[in-house]
């Protein structure tokens, strides 16, 4: 029995997921955050350490969501071939 065969929840997720980064609101999504992290690396208009804390915080949550495909992407691919497909 191959490992898709075994996971069917998990062959769901990761074609649910490969659904969502084909579509054109996902490319919308990663266009509007694209632009906020080009703002927001903009550390001279930091008030103070706070605000620097901040804005590191918010860009570490960006980084992660656009990063988020090539990542599932890459597990899907391991996902299958561990399923020997």
């Amino acid at each position: 029995m191959t490992t898709t065969e075994q996971d069917p929840e998990l062959q769901k997720y990761f074609e649910s997921l490969q659904d969502t980064f084909m579509s054109e609101g996902w490319k919308f999504l990663l266009e509007d955050f694209t632009g906020a992290e080009e703002s927001i690396r903009d550390i001279i208009q930091c008030k103070d350490d706070k605000d620097l804390y901040y804005r590191k915080g918010q860009l570490d949550v960006i980084g992660r969501l656009l990063a988020f495909e090539t990542s599932i992407k890459n597990s899907y691919e391991d996902f299958l071939n561990d399923s020997g497909v």
